[in-house]
């Protein structure tokens, strides 16, 4: 059996999206991945149900049932905060349209429009280790992987003298298993999705992906 690795992750070094879908699946080719270090934070809160409570009282108010189901994790939602306002993240985020000019044609901005957000994403997150030191050729590194999420918005935001604090959310639901161990042809960070999972944690030393700048990039096939 190999050996539990533990860590402390730090930071925020790297992220990728990637276009899914509507089943959850990574849509390969131009415009389907955006590799960024243009980003403040990733915040996510918890989705927990609580467990059906069964009570039942004696006619002197004494519990004669008092039991608990167990609770339900529902989903996890998830807010980034970016550095800059890239129209392709929004795009691939939340649909909106991508406003193109030029020549050659270059994303400039976008429109939002109204009616349902039906866009779906994965989001991966590479984290560096405190204290750890190569092992082989790379750093280990922590990483995180939401391989479906939906629902993406635009959090409010104040136009003001200071800088524009720009985030978007989306919330997690069960990746298809053909996600994999992940989108393109770059190392497996993680094993092969299983049912019903909403996101997983690793540590590995493989190499990053390249930063694609601004804009979107070809997603390679798997």
């Amino acid at each position: 059996m190999q050996p539990t690795l533990c860590a402390s992750p730090i930071q925020g070094t790297r992220m990728r999206i990637v276009r899914l879908d509507q089943c959850g699946i990574p849509v390969s080719g131009v415009g389907g991945q955006v590799v960024t270090e243009g980003f403040v934070q990733v915040e996510v809160s918890q989705d927990y149900e609580d467990g059906t409570t069964y009570e039942l009282r004696n006619a002197q108010g004494d519990f004669c049932v008092n039991d608990q189901g167990p609770d339900q994790f529902r989903r996890s939602n998830l807010t980034v905060q970016f550095c800059a306002i890239d129209p392709d993240v929004v795009n691939l985020i939340t649909g909106s349209l991508v406003i193109t000019t030029g020549a050659p044609v270059t994303g400039t901005g976008f429109w939002v429009l109204e009616g349902g957000v039906e866009t779906r994403f994965s989001l991966e997150v590479w984290q560096a280790v405190s204290g750890v030191a190569c092992l082989g050729a790379n750093p280990l590194r922590a990483y995180w992987a939401w391989p479906n999420l939906f629902g993406g918005r635009f959090n409010d935001f104040t136009i003001q003298d200071g800088v524009l604090e720009w985030s978007l959310s989306a919330r997690t639901s069960p990746a298809n298993t053909l996600w994999g161990t992940g989108p393109g042809s770059s190392p497996d960070w993680i094993s092969a999705v299983p049912p019903l999972a909403h996101y997983g944690f690793n540590l590995a030393a493989l190499p990053l992906p390249a930063v694609t700048g601004c804009g979107a990039a070809t997603l390679p096939a798997s």
